[in-house]
């Protein structure tokens, strides 16, 4: 008994199967990844500057709105003021800047509070601007009467 053994040929050349990547191949997706690497470097780059310059916006608008109480709480005293240091900045990058005019009704002041700092190509600024009741027609706490309470119980006022 003999057995059948078909051909593996069936009269059609057969091919050889490619083993691996050219050289050729290599470079160019080589290439395409070194690109598509520089340009998600340049992405992050980007992004972290944006990260920094957000947060010095924060922290101006911080320093803005701190300068601003000030001055509605007469610490500062109202008036324009042009390239002022903060008292408790070290290294004297933010500077801020006051323009103070009164209004048409008494006492009542358009004030206009300005906080930036230089970065290296560029500058950070918030400007805030509020109308302010001025602080010296105010009653403060001083000129409120002062209670005294005696061994007895009783209330007396000064």
């Amino acid at each position: 008994m003999s057995l059948y053994v078909p051909s593996v040929r069936n009269g059609r050349p057969r091919r050889r199967g490619r083993r691996g990547l050219t050289l050729l191949e290599v470079i160019v997706a080589m290439a395409v990844f070194l690109v598509a690497l520089a340009a998600l470097g340049q992405l992050i780059q980007f992004g972290s500057d944006r990260a920094v310059e957000t947060q010095y916006q924060a922290l101006a608008l911080q320093k803005c709105q701190s300068k601003m109480a000030e001055l509605m709480c007469g610490s500062e005293p109202l008036g324009s003021q042009t390239d002022s240091s903060f008292a408790n900045d070290d290294t004297g990058e933010w500077r801020w800047s006051v323009q103070a005019d009164e209004d048409q009704i008494a006492k009542l002041w358009h004030v206009k509070v300005t906080v930036y700092r230089q970065l290296g190509e560029g500058k950070v600024e918030v400007t805030l601007s509020q109308y302010v009741l001025d602080p010296s027609s105010r009653v403060g706490p001083a000129q409120v009467p002062s209670t005294t309470t005696t061994t007895d119980g009783t209330t007396t006022g000064n």
